[in-house]
């Protein structure tokens, strides 16, 4: 009797530890509504993902405001959490998506306005490549903030924009500041940037008051020196980028871009 009742004990046990094991797995698979506005931090281990769900309030008016997922890695220990994001797909997968943002550190994926209509949902997934713990939080806005060395991944869409803002600190060892955009592509006459001195708050850049903005070999650059008119510190600057593309074929897709803020100190 007691070998029989050791026996079933032992079978029992390792069902519990069976169940212990997958329930990291099941709740990664649960699907969780991400209000607007509100931050929220959660952990995963080693390949295992998170799924979310943003709807659009039905007051929204269509083609307003931008929608923003920024993604951020938590705690003291560097990890590099993923996003990727789809309107059509409720488990989105790095060969199934719209949008995804896959660079090092903070990973701010923007979907252009001309998405965003009322109760519409959106679907996001959150993947990590190692335990990592990341914040996460998801915002309507007609402009996005660049902040120093953070990278901003977004498609622009056929005869598109964006338009960024950053303001620049008063700290008197910044000699340079420079707009980088990732063009993906040696063909960069595709798109087009203007980076310029906020002047009031009706300020938006154009080929009449921009700093000057040169070609590289994928992409475009601006960058103001410290004694150029337009360098100034504590003021805001605004980058407006534009597609060229008036409409999309049907083999052709929408430009993948990446903007980065970079300022050089002494």
């Amino acid at each position: 009797i007691n070998a029989e009742y050791m026996g079933i004990l032992r079978l029992e046990m390792i069902g519990i530890g069976f169940i212990i094991l997958l329930i990291p797995f099941v709740l990664t698979q649960t699907d969780t509504v991400l209000q607007l506005d509100t931050p929220i931090t959660a952990s995963l281990l080693k390949d295992q993902q998170a799924y979310f769900t943003v709807k659009i309030p039905p007051d929204e008016v269509a083609g307003k405001n931008h929608l923003i997922f920024d993604l951020s890695y938590a705690g003291e220990e560097i990890s590099d959490p993923d996003i990727i994001i789809s309107s059509t797909t409720p488990h989105p997968t790095y060969h199934n998506n719209e949008w995804k943002c896959t660079g090092f550190g903070t990973d701010i994926c923007v979907v252009p306005k001309i998405y965003v209509t009322p109760n519409k949902a959106f679907y996001a997934t959150v993947y990590c490549s190692s335990k990592c713990k990341f914040n996460l939080q998801a915002k309507l806005k007609q402009e996005y903030e660049l902040r120093e060395g953070e990278t901003i991944s977004y498609d622009l869409p056929a005869s598109g924009q964006m338009l960024f803002s950053f303001t620049l600190n008063n700290d008197p060892k910044i000699t340079s500041l420079s707009v980088l955009l990732n063009v993906g592509t040696t063909n960069t006459s595709q798109v087009r940037m203007f980076v310029t001195k906020e002047i009031d708050n009706t300020t938006v850049p154009g080929i009449q008051n921009t700093a000057q903005v040169l070609q590289t070999w994928l992409g475009l650059i601006s960058r103001i020196y410290e004694n150029h008119y337009m360098f100034c510190r504590n003021c805001t600057y605004k980058v407006l980028i534009l597609s060229l593309i008036p409409h999309l074929r049907a083999h052709e897709t929408s430009l993948h871009l990446v903007c980065r803020l970079l300022l050089e100190k002494k």
